[in-house]
């Protein structure tokens, strides 16, 4: 008789082994905000320690302008350095596990840099009721906007007036009394 009557194993083959697809990582919210830096956190989502992840980030949601990335590290978090103030970047993140096997990517939140305090101020076309105030924008983007102030005294900051929001990195103020001091401050958003 052929065949296998008793149905018995003949032996088995051997498929080796493979890993399954880790999970994308959970967003958290960013931290350590500033004008030229951001902390992007992700939570491992039920991934066993030693997954690594790799976070990248951008200022086009495309990933193709400004784009750089952690390399696979295994913490849960990368804090992007040498960013330009005042510019809003877009972050991302996913995981591979020790077969190199990927996970899907994940988007972690989008944060807008703070700006920076605006840079070298200096006056200029003083006459005696008039004067401009210039300063340069610091690495701030294109678009940002400057509050400056003038003040009769500094301490405390007394009488002041301001040139409201301009996205323009001088003022001209006219109108001023002649032979008075004043002091001059300015922010940026």
């Amino acid at each position: 008789q052929q065949g296998n009557p008793a149905n018995e194993s003949m032996g088995y083959v051997n498929f080796g082994s493979t890993a399954t697809t880790p999970n994308p990582p959970l967003p958290s919210a960013a931290t350590n905000i500033s004008s030229v830096s951001v902390t992007a956190n992700w939570t491992a989502n039920g991934n066993p320690g030693g997954t690594m992840y790799l976070a990248e980030k951008a200022e086009d949601a495309g990933f193709a302008v400004g784009w750089s990335s952690s390399g696979w590290i295994t913490a849960l978090s990368w804090t992007a350095v040498a960013l330009t103030p005042n510019t809003y970047y877009y972050f991302r993140t996913r995981a591979r596990n020790a077969s190199f096997v990927q996970s899907p990517t994940a988007a972690l939140p989008s944060v807008r840099t703070y700006a920076a305090v605006p840079g070298v101020p200096s006056v200029s076309n003083i006459t005696g009721s008039s004067i401009r105030l210039n300063w340069t924008p610091n690495n701030n983007a294109t678009g940002t906007e400057y509050w400056s102030e003038v003040a009769t005294s500094s301490n405390p900051w007394v009488g002041v007036t301001t040139g409201g929001w301009i996205t323009s990195t001088l003022l001209n103020l006219s109108a001023l009394a002649q032979s008075k001091t004043y002091w001059f401050r300015a922010t940026a958003r």
